[in-house]
């Protein structure tokens, strides 16, 4: 049965095997342009509040995380790959 085989709604799906990559956000110099929200949803929000951006999560696809860091005006955004563990 189809329904036996797959994870029940919203049950944590295996990861894709892309490039990872550790997102570090330098506030300090923040324009609060949005870009890296617009670019990287999955791993930036957006504080209304303080009008700043947040990690949403440190962890994401590297690539999207280096077109963010590449977009953003003050280089605010620093990205470092992490190495998979192959078993």
């Amino acid at each position: 049965d189809v329904y036996k085989r797959q994870p029940p709604f919203g049950a944590a799906m295996p990861a894709p095997s892309l490039p990872l990559a550790e997102a570090s956000l330098d506030l300090e110099h923040c324009t609060s342009c949005q870009a890296c929200v617009e670019l990287c949803p999955e791993v930036f929000g957006w504080d209304e509040d303080q009008e700043l951006p947040y990690l949403k999560t440190s962890q994401g696809n590297e690539e999207d995380l280096r077109k963010a860091a590449a977009y953003c005006p003050k280089d605010c955004i620093q990205v470092t790959s992490l190495q998979r563990k192959t078993p």
